[in-house]
């Protein structure tokens, strides 16, 4: 009976992988010239294997290195590279050919593609951790350093957003806008967060980019009706959201308001159990790809909701902390990817709960180390009138530019934020 065929089998070499440990064993600084792409991993072969070990101790302790057979490579770095890229190889295999096991298996399409996606993502990571280790001279990384600077240069030139807008005047000139990255938003609870959330994601929507929000909170529904209410009512209109949940509000009115808005960039996703980064940055790509965009703003509502509910693969629980920690970095993973914005709704601990407080976060994984900025509303004592709140926003961390606090007013039944 024949053997059952293998893809990852076909993406070994043990005979260039020996002839690069040769070459090494044979010319011992080579070890170092090429650490940058050494690693256990890129050996498939196990012979091969326990001898790279042995090249590694002996390398680090300074020790003679072991007797190799075999013809040394003529060219160490080429082969080196070849091994990654094998590798590589190997690793999407695997993804494939446990597609089509679980094809086989007949499970539901929505279920293959979740779990491909997910184990793209690892793969993904595997291999940004392998290219961590590189090490890049001034000379090496300053070529792209200009041509990023010239980009943003023409983008600006051409009138076009490098981050997008957040509607608020004094906020954007603070934030550079909203570059890619992580932008933690915090308050107490009812201090506005989702709704200034909705609010930046229909300005990048009126910008011209698509905002995908993910609400762990309210439902779908509740958002769409409150942007729509919102959207109106930043233009002047008068559009109650409570009085629509009451059934009082004029339905003929909203219909034939919401027809001369456009928000048809603005998707909303909610939040459970099964939902990873991956497929939000599935869902993203396919967004990205439809609008034809370069970016996207992608909105979590909220962030501890979202760790809460997470279920740890392995047996042993992890703390809460550490959950939460592990989420932000992924989620930095994917906003680097799109290379767009991804903002964070977040609440505080008890505390410092209220206050514009970077240690307000310190029982979620440190997560204000992650963050590229981080955006505070402050609720003020004084009332501007009977339907207005004073409040405060505090930027208290920005990579991007200054820190800084911008006077606003919320009011919560138009359920907008202006500039004071």
């Amino acid at each position: 009976m024949p053997d059952k065929f293998n893809l990852e089998s076909e993406y070994y070499d043990p005979t260039l992988e020996k002839s690069l440990l040769a070459a090494i064993a044979k010319k011992p600084d080579l070890f170092y010239e090429l650490i940058d792409l050494l690693d256990l991993e890129i050996i498939g072969n196990q012979e091969n294997r326990n001898l790279y070990s042995q090249i590694e101790t002996a390398a680090k302790d300074e020790k003679p290195m072991p007797r190799i057979d075999g013809e040394p490579t003529e060219n160490p770095r080429e082969a080196a590279e070849e091994l990654i890229n094998l590798y590589q190889k190997r690793l999407m295999a695997k993804v494939m050919e446990n597609g089509m096991k679980q094809l086989g298996e007949n499970r539901p399409a929505g279920e293959i593609l979740t779990t491909t996606q997910e184990e793209l993502n690892r793969v993904q990571q595997a291999i940004l951790e392998l290219k961590a280790g590189e090490c890049f001279s001034l000379d090496q990384l300053f070529p792209n350093v200009l041509e990023e600077a010239k980009k943003k240069k023409e983008m600006k030139d051409q009138k076009k957003a490098i981050g997008l807008p957040t509607g608020i005047i004094k906020v954007d000139k603070l934030l550079g806008e909203l570059q890619p990255g992580i932008h933690l938003l915090a308050a107490e609870p009812g201090a506005g967060k989702t709704t200034f959330a909705l609010q930046v994601a229909i300005k990048a929507v009126e910008t011209g980019y698509p905002a995908l929000f993910i609400s762990f909170e309210e439902s779908l529904e509740t958002l769409a009706l409150k942007a729509v209410c919102q959207r109106l009512n930043l233009n002047g209109g008068n559009f109650i959201l409570k009085n629509y949940r009451e059934g009082k509000g004029n339905i003929e009115e909203l219909e034939r308001a919401q027809k001369e808005i456009n928000l048809n960039k603005l998707f909303f996703l909610e939040g459970n159990s099964r939902l990873k980064v991956p497929t939000v940055k599935a869902k993203a790509l396919q967004i990205i790809k439809k609008h034809r965009v370069e970016k996207i703003l992608i909105v979590i509502d909220y962030l501890q909701r979202w760790s809460a509910i997470q279920t740890p693969e392995d047996e042993n629980r992890r703390e809460y902390r550490h959950i939460v920690g592990d989420l932000v970095s992924e989620l930095r993973e994917l906003a680097n990817r799109l290379s767009s914005p991804v903002l964070i709704i977040s609440s505080q601990n008890r505390l410092k709960q209220g206050e514009a407080s970077l240690i307000s976060f310190k029982e979620s994984g440190d997560i204000e180390y992650s963050a590229d900025t981080a955006i505070f509303l402050i609720h003020e004592d004084k009332k501007d009138g009977v339907e207005s709140r004073a409040v405060l926003l505090d930027i208290k961390k920005n990579r991007f530019g200054d820190i800084g606090k911008v006077e606003m007013i919320f009011k919560p039944a138009k359920s907008i934020f202006k500039e004071k």
